[in-house]
């Protein structure tokens, strides 16, 4: 197996303990190696078209999750896969994939459960470039525009509870609510998670008449 590492974007050096690429590029699958629990969650994207791994008995065909909290796991990597992958700092990986990290806990997670359609747009660029270089700057991009979008939408989140609080008693305008966020950006990402609020339609409707006023 050949494995490079790779310097972390300083915004993320906070984050990221570690990120390299893997290459299983042996004739045969390399033997299980058994992975100690170590607090850590794991993202490893797939950029070949072999399936990834097999980690305990089950079969991974593209990019997944993984944590380790309390269980080894055994893994096995597939002759001809290739992956890059990241490790957070215990703690930091709920920052990427806006998830309560307890249902992370000893478990193996399919990427595109966690980003949608994201995960395979990922895969295909990562897939496409010329070299290893590239593809950890490609992944570092996705991974700080997830940060920076799951920080804005912590922020909206604290705006919709200011809102409910106040029963709709409160400007959206207010530099107190929404201090970092432009207004463009805010009316994307307020429609966007309000539509997860059916319960408060009355204040979402208020909201809104603010923003186009």
């Amino acid at each position: 197996m050949l494995i490079q590492q790779f310097e972390v974007f300083p915004e993320l050096q906070s984050y990221i303990k570690l990120i390299c690429t893997m290459d299983c590029e042996d004739g045969t699958d390399t033997n299980h190696i058994r992975v100690l629990p170590d607090t850590c969650v794991e993202l490893f994207v797939n950029y070949t078209s072999t399936p990834l791994a097999i980690i305990g008995n089950e079969l991974y065909d593209r990019s997944i999750v993984t944590s380790r909290l309390s269980r080894y796991s055994d893994v096995q990597m597939r002759k001809g896969a290739g992956c890059i992958a990241i490790c957070f700092y215990p703690g930091a990986a709920c920052r990427f994939f806006n998830l309560p990290m307890h249902l992370l806990a000893d478990r193996t997670i399919s990427l595109s459960d966690l980003w949608n359609s994201m995960a395979g747009k990922i895969e295909s660029k990562l897939a496409d470039a010329f070299s290893h270089n590239e593809r950890s700057a490609i992944i570092q991009k996705y991974l700080l525009q997830q940060l920076m979008r799951n920080e804005r939408d912590q922020q909206i989140a604290q705006c919709l509870e200011k809102i409910r609080r106040s029963a709709g008693n409160i400007q959206v305008s207010s530099s107190v609510l929404i201090p970092a966020l432009a207004s463009a950006i805010f009316h994307e990402s307020f429609s966007r998670l309000s539509a997860c609020r059916q319960k408060n339609t009355c204040v979402s409707a208020g909201l809104s008449g603010h923003l186009i006023t």
